[in-house]
């Protein structure tokens, strides 16, 4: 059988992962929320950018050949989904590599 001792290491691996998963899963949502706020900067430039555009003529073939997006559509599909705040972890619940790894 295993001793206490086996007991002990094995729940102090399974702590160490589940605190690295938590530390990843924090990490992922910062970089979502990251992507979502650089997305909707992008959306309003592009319409800035349609609009400083929109007074000239830059086709010269038929009017059916002009491009037909629309930036406010783009801006429309972010502002449905706000990211939510994810507030950093402390640093004592940071995973090191070293104690994130399981030993086998």
């Amino acid at each position: 059988g295993r001793t206490v001792g086996d007991q002990a290491e094995g729940v102090a691996q399974v702590s160490s992962a589940v605190e690295g998963v938590s530390q990843l899963t924090q990490e992922a949502a910062a970089t979502s929320e990251e992507s979502a706020a650089a997305a909707e900067e992008l959306a309003g430039q592009a319409m800035q950018l349609q609009a400083l555009v929109g007074g000239f003529n830059l086709s010269t073939g038929p009017a059916d050949a002009r491009p037909q997006g629309d930036a406010s559509q783009l801006t429309r599909r972010i502002g449905k989904s706000k990211p939510r705040s994810v507030a950093p972890s402390p640093p004592s619940m940071r995973a090191t590599s070293e104690s994130a790894r399981i030993r086998r």
